[in-house]
């Protein structure tokens, strides 16, 4: 032996040399075993019974082929078990070969009883090969392989059953009766050698007693599966199928000359039909059976096989018989292929050598009958060759209608199938998860109105879905509820469903429920219905949570307006559909809701649209919207789609010359000319590093020097006017795009224009840019320390800008407002990569504070969609009259808290919607966004929470955590957020502790505290970083924080608080304040809402400051704080009690 253990085998047994090895053997096998017996039938015909037809010899030809396999069954079956199955297929293969050459004697000398005695013989060599061939595929592979294995293997055996039984026919006028032995020599012989690359496997059962006895053992294992009718029954499909097939065949070697008037090459083509379409059916039930065995394939083929053997009777011309035999051979594949499965996959693996011997035995039995009725139908009853096979589909009709009424639900569930793979590409993960046998419930998110049929395509089981009573009341879709049996629910009065579902789940059945109670019309996953729960409680089934990803804009499904769309942009749709693992029936709502949000992470990290590059998807959206407008800003500039390619592609070019870092800088103001550069460095396979130029010069310095960058591109115009010096070498952008050859650019221009996308795609993109390769690194604002560089790859930034058209789904011409700069991750990604990747127009201007500016340039592109932090939106309401954002309909707010007056004022001033949205650089950024409600029939789903930053978008999931522990907390507790997903960074550039801090088991820890609730919204309550630890107690700054703001009813922000150390306790409370405020009025009112001693600070720690630190970005400098009120409280300034 190799020593290798069972584990190995299955995980190395049948790869490469070794699969083409085994499937070759037993092809070659099947092949020489029905090109023999057909080249005997055809020499008894001619040799003896030319004018008659040799009906009886025909019948007895095959008997003798069959008997052995009657004989030796026990015997084989018994020894399968005892031997290494290698051992027996290498030496069957022997025997093979000295039984040819007897038959290849017997044709060389023309005498008809040594063919007889060969074939006999070849009878017992294969009743021997057959049970190892099939017992062997366990031992050599995986579980989740043997159906695949199977599917090949029965695919392979019978197209080369029915080629042999072709070439039979074909060979002999070639070779003639003498030397056609010969053939069937070389064939063993061949076969002989290919068997010795099937790998060595152990014997199953050394120990294990030979049976002797032709019918003892076989009747002991019949008698011992009698009861079992998940194993006797495929076990009759196939004796019925063989009997079927063997009456058959031998109808149609003579209906072939007497009927239709062939000769002994025509009637080998006619069967070469039959040949290629049971081989195409093969390998269609094995495709259509995808990593499960498809029961519903068996009606439809039964119903197949009837109605074209029917037909096949009445034809009489060559063509309409092998148009017949054709599809006759694509149904009988799709009928014996599941029907082998079920028997190999339901049968105990200790006794499967036995009953794959037991099946052989009624097989072959009913291949003998098969025979006899053929005689008795042609000799006794002198039926003709049409009225023969004319009996055969008469029986076969009686057949198929017994199991289309038996399997009607697995028929139907299979038509349903077939459906869903033609109109969607049908991703599936974890099917493992899905028992076999016994209860379970499937707790999917509902995304649209083809759901069910998605998932009864995905799971083997049949399924009792729990469905609105108002789909019932649909009267040609109540037959399908009924064949399904579907269990109406009706909300607010669902005990009874539950209670029918509950009873289905005590009897070992499959539920599955959608604990949304509704189809998800905004892209998010609603609140979980407590009706799973109790579902769960009265049944005590597992639960398996499912998510369905893909189905947002796909058929059948509703956008938040009500319009449904009907038909794919494109075919097939691609869908992601993944089990989790089981869950105990003590689960409640939350914990599935929150297993499910987290598999969706999987399912978008493995979108098409996600693994690819920016640069692709940039390329496909501008060849897409060529003549559109895309980019405009305050200089005047503006280029369609068309253009910006062009300019894109022309400055790449430059920029590998140029630049021979992978690294680039870009030191720019938001316009025209940053996008075409950021745009440039993506195309040019390299990364974008934009620089902060609101920082300090060091600071600069140090980001150049950290990236190992060696060339920045910038404006002369820009720094000049800012009085910059750049970090390190420049190259001037108006020095770039002036080099440009405008012939040459009208070359490129007119090249982009003709090529298709693709192959644009395949010319411009860097094909080593993978979509894990870094896009660029981001310094983070620093508001809590020094800045880090965050290395975001193409599938990160591609995550967030898929999930975000997740859920701005409606959004159509959306013209951007862009004025926050590049080097803020919520530009970069969303005025820059989110807009140009789906299309829309984008207007930049370069300084957020420059109102009057803005104003104007809102005005005259009608800008519709903002994206602002609260600082400037402020400061907008103070300066931009209505008229000027008179199109703006959405603004999206993030990088500080936004107040609910502000949020007000915003929507009462602008008539726009105004959403809260959550992020950080290091998640691309975008981790959360409140977005409009819907309200369709009554029935309203809350986009927006108050006091919210909303919903995980698409794709990301968060925990809540203990903060020193890391021990997750229930739903609705305080702690640490963690969030996870495709759209979390690599890391820290060249800092691997600080990313071992950030990133826990792939896991960002965001440094806030927060609360999700049931319905999956979150509440920021402060930054960890954000707490006192005062006398041992933490205290929540930034509470305290809003708590004055309210108090003093300001709408900018006046004051701020943080900690400075102390000595007594360990630190204590500091407020700075630009405005005078009444300190004793502020103490009494946090002392009247019950703040503890401990939150209030003292008296002499409010500080009257000149401005509060901010960033660029307008965020809250909170070092710049800490380090301010440590100068307050140095003993001079305490005596002041204010800094100037």
């Amino acid at each position: 032996m190799n020593g290798l253990t069972n584990t190995e085998l299955q995980k190395n047994g049948l790869t490469g040399k070794s699969l083409f090895g085994y499937l070759a053997t037993l092809g070659l096998d099947a092949f020489n075993d029905n090109a023999y017996k057909v080249s005997v039938s055809l020499t008894v015909m001619a040799k003896l019974l030319p004018q008659e037809g040799g009906t009886l010899l025909i019948s007895a030809a095959s008997a003798v082929f069959i008997l052995p396999y009657i004989l030796v069954s026990s015997f084989a079956g018994s020894l399968t078990d005892r031997l290494s199955k290698r051992t027996i297929l290498v030496g069957a293969k022997c025997g093979e070969v000295a039984v040819m050459a007897v038959g290849a004697a017997g044709f060389y000398a023309g005498h008809i009883p040594t063919l007889f005695v060969a074939m006999f013989l070849n009878g017992i060599q294969s009743a021997i090969f057959s049970p190892a061939k099939f017992a062997i595929i366990p031992e050599l592979v995986e579980a989740g392989a043997i159906a695949k294995t199977n599917g090949r293997v029965e695919a392979m055996t019978f197209l080369a059953i029915v080629c042999g039984t072709a070439a039979g026919a074909l060979l002999m006028p070639v070779f003639g009766d003498k030397w056609i032995g010969l053939c069937f020599v070389g064939v063993s012989m061949t076969s002989l050698l290919t068997s010795l690359w099937i790998p060595r496997v152990p014997a199953a059962d050394p120990a294990r007693r030979l049976a002797i006895n032709p019918f003892g053992d076989v009747l002991r294992t019949l008698r011992g599966i009698l009861g079992s009718h998940r194993v006797t029954a495929p076990m009759a499909g196939l004796t019925w199928f063989w009997f079927f097939g063997a009456f058959l065949q031998m109808s149609l070697l003579l209906f072939a000359r007497q009927s239709l008037g062939l000769d002994e090459t025509s009637t080998g083509l006619l069967l070469t039909a039959l040949a290629l379409s049971i081989g195409l059916g093969s390998l269609l039930a094995g495709r259509w059976s995808d990593r499960k065995i498809e029961i519903g394939l068996i009606p439809l083929g039964a119903v197949g096989m009837a109605g074209c053997t029917v037909a096949l009777s009445f034809v009489n011309t060559a063509g309409a018989a092998a148009c017949a035999l054709f599809f006759l051979g694509l149904f009988g594949g799709l009928f014996i292929i599941p029907q082998d499965a079920m028997v190999q996959h339901r049968t105990n693996p200790a006794e499967r050598g036995r009953v794959l011997a037991a099946s052989n035995f009624l097989i072959f039995s009913g291949i003998l009958l098969a025979s006899g009725a053929f005689s008795l139908m042609s000799e006794i009853f002198g039926a003709t060759p049409a009225w023969a096979i004319r009996a055969a589909g008469m029986a076969a009709t009686v057949v198929a209608a017994y199991l289309a009424a038996r399997l009607a639900a697995p028929l139907f569930r299979f038509m349903a199938w077939l459906f869903t793979h033609a109109v969607f590409d049908i991703r599936i993960r974890g099917t493992e998860n899905i028992p076999h046998h016994g209860a379970a419930i499937l707790a999917a998110n509902h995304a649209s109105f083809m759901d069910m049929a998605i998932i009864g395509a995905s799971v083997q089981r049949m399924i009792r879905f729990l469905m609105l009573h108002e789909y019932f009341k649909i009267r040609w879709f109540k037959p399908i509820c009924a064949l399904m049996r579907a269990i109406p629910f009706k909300p607010g009065n669902g005990i009874e469903a539950l209670e029918r579902a509950a009873a289905e789940l005590r009897a070992g059945k499959v539920v599955c429920i959608f604990p949304e109670g509704q189809i998800s019309r905004n892209g998010q996953i609603l609140q979980f219905r407590k009706g799973i729960e109790i579902l769960a409680q009265k049944s005590g089934a597992p639960i398996i949570p499912i998510h369905i990803d893909g189905m947002r804009g796909g058929p059948v499904t509703e956008d938040p307006t009500g319009r449904r769309t009907w038909l794919p942009r494109k075919f097939p749709w691609r869908v992601t559909v993944t089990f989790g693992a089981s869950m105990p029936a003590t689960s409640n709502a939350e914990s599935v809701r929150s297993a499910v949000v987290r598999m969706s992470s999987d399912a978008v990290a493995n979108r098409p649209a996600v693994r690819s590059t920016l640069a692709a998807e940039f390329v496909r959206a501008a060849k897409k919207n060529w003549d559109r407008p895309a980019m405009d800003d305050s200089t005047g500039r503006s280029l369609t789609y068309g253009k910006l390619l062009t300019a894109v592609v022309s400055l790449r070019s430059i920029i590998r010359r140029q630049i021979p870092t992978a690294n680039v800088g870009i030191l720019l103001p938001t316009s025209v000319g940053a996008g075409v550069a950021n745009l440039a460095v993506a195309l040019a396979g390299k990364t974008a590093v934009n620089f902060n130029f609101t920082t300090s010069e060091e600071s600069l310095h140090s980001a150049a020097e950290r990236c190992g960058i060696r060339r920045v591109i910038t404006s002369r115009r820009f720094i000049e006017k800012l009085n910059l010096t750049p970090p390190v070498e420049p190259v001037y952008l108006e020095d770039l795009m002036g080099g440009m050859s405008r012939i040459r650019s009208l070359m490129v221009y007119l090249g982009l224009r003709i090529v298709p996308a693709q192959v644009a795609v395949r010319l411009l993109v860097d094909r080593q840019v993978e979509p894990d390769s870094l896009a660029a690194i981001i310094f983070s604002s620093g508001s809590s320390g020094e800045p880090k560089g965050v290395m975001l790859s193409n599938a990160n930034v591609l995550a967030n800008v898929s999930a975000l058209t997740d859920v701005f789904y409606e959004q159509t011409n959306e013209r951007i407002l862009g004025v926050l700069p590049f080097f803020h991750s919520f530009d970069w990604t969303g005025t820059l990569w989110y807009p140009l990747i789906r299309g829309f127009r984008v207007i930049y201007h370069p300084n957020p504070t420059d109102a009057r500016a803005i104003a104007g340039l809102a005005r005259r592109h009608g800008a519709t969609f903002m994206v602002a932090t609260p600082t400037f939106c402020r400061m907008y309401l103070r300066h931009i009259a209505p008229g000027y954002f008179a199109a703006l309909r959405t603004i999206v707010v993030g990088a500080e808290r936004l107040r609910p007056e502000l949020a007000a004022q915003l929507r009462e001033t602008y008539d726009a919607d105004v959403f809260e949205g959550y992020g950080a650089t290091e998640c691309s950024p975008v981790i959360s966004v409140n977005i409009p409600s819907v309200g369709l029939s009554g029935k309203r789903q809350r986009g927006v929470k108050s006091g919210t930053v909303g919903r995980p978008i698409p794709g990301v999931a968060v925990k809540v955590v203990d903060p020193d522990t890391f021990e997750e907390r229930a739903t609705g507790d305080e702690g640490l957020l963690l969030v996870g997903g495709p759209n979390v960074m690599q890391g820290y550039w060249k800092d691997p502790e600080r990313t071992a801090q950030a990133l826990r088991d792939s896991w960002y820890v965001t440094g806030d505290m927060a609360m999700v609730d049931a319905e999956g919204f979150i509440t920021l309550t402060g930054r960890l970083a954000r707490f006192a630890k005062i006398g041992g107690e933490m205290a929540p700054l930034g509470q305290i924080e809003e708590t004055l703001m309210d108090m003093t009813g300001a709408t900018d922000p006046i004051l701020a608080v943080t900690a400075v150390a102390d000595e007594a306790r360990g630190e204590r409370i500091v407020v700075v304040h630009t405005q005078d405020m009444d300190i004793p009025a502020i103490l009494e009112g946090l002392k009247a809402r019950g703040y503890p001693n401990l939150w209030i600070p003292k008296p002499l720690d409010f500080f009257r400051v000149e401005a509060l630190p901010m960033l660029g970005t307008g965020k809250l400098d909170l070092m710049a704080l800490r380090r301010l009120a440590e100068e307050c409280t140095r003993p001079a300034c305490v005596k002041a009690q204010t800094l100037v």
